[in-house]
């Protein structure tokens, strides 16, 4: 067993109304040579590390088209955050300055199925994160084939809490439980206006930062002492230089009190351009109450 980080060199994030099901969580941004939080961590865990960009995102109800602040460092396959889009919404192509087209995530609701009626309902009520217009022109699908092929939604029932379907569906469950159905997102899924707080990640390289070099350590004497970690089968340490795209890494630590964190060691700044991490554990850290690895 390890020495314990002694009070203010470790850390933990996670509040009481953290949705987070990690038992040791840290989060935080990389915005200069330095090094990042420290964790203690025992048992399974993992350090996520990427790009995040301030863009401004003005959509329009209707259209897979929209502006951006600045094509600059913008991506395919950039994940948008924004209230705007659902979830998961996507850059699919970049075809001019300021100017990007959108790719739609498939939604899963659970919904009760009406053959007579052509419809479908919400007995255990809507869903968060869609509004049921924003499901108007979607296909429809199911795992279990209720559906068949080619239905759409035509538009949302005058109860304002069903959806008409362009097709009835062939058949339905027997004791008329709720059953998960898909929804293939339509540009009616975007909310017109304009969200000056949205930002983009995923695909941003490299770390969305010019020259950016990051390295992985942990200490065994409390924090006195950090050692890069190693990788692979080589040796190689776990030093990340102009990383293409962001890190994320799974990995297992057998020994109690040790502690660990992320040190940036290069780094170049980068208009409206952060880098985002997080390291989080979960496993005997979560059951052994007396462990002086918990935090």
């Amino acid at each position: 067993m390890a020495v314990p980080a002694a009070p203010g060199v470790a850390c933990n994030d996670k509040s009481a109304t953290s949705q987070d099901r990690a038992n040791a969580l840290v989060t935080g941004t990389l915005v200069g040579v330095g090094p990042g939080k420290a964790v203690p961590a025992w048992g399974p865990m993992n350090f996520i590390a990427y790009g995040v960009l301030a863009n401004a995102f003005t959509g329009t109800n209707g259209s897979s088209t929209a502006a951006v602040n600045s094509s600059t460092n913008v991506n395919v396959g950039d994940t948008i955050k924004s209230t705007l889009v659902p979830a998961g919404t996507t850059v699919k192509t970049s075809p001019g300055a300021g100017v990007i087209t959108l790719a739609f995530p498939t939604q899963t609701w659970r919904g009760a199925i009406s053959v007579a009626n052509a419809a479908i309902t919400f007995p255990n009520g809507i869903p968060g994160g869609l509004t049921l217009a924003t499901l108007v022109g979607s296909a429809v699908s199911d795992p279990s084939g209720y559906f068949g092929s080619g239905v759409t939604v035509l538009s949302v029932g005058v109860d304002g809490k069903s959806l008409r379907l362009s097709a009835p569906p062939t058949s339905a469950p027997a004791n008329a439980s709720d059953v998960p159905m898909e929804f293939a997102l339509t540009n009616n899924c975007v909310t017109t206006g304009t969200d000056s707080a949205a930002t983009l990640t995923g695909s941003v390289t490299p770390l969305g930062q010019a020259t950016t070099s990051i390295v992985l350590e942990r200490s065994f004497d409390g924090g006195s002492t950090w050692v890069p970690l190693n990788i692979g089968g080589s040796g190689a340490p776990a030093i990340y230089t102009n990383q293409v795209g962001p890190i994320s890494i799974s990995f297992g630590e057998p020994e109690a009190g040790l502690t660990y964190r992320a040190n940036c060691i290069a780094y170049t700044e980068v208009s409206n351009l952060t880098i985002t991490y997080r390291w989080s554990a979960t496993g005997q850290a979560g059951i052994v109450a007396s462990t002086p690895a918990i935090m």
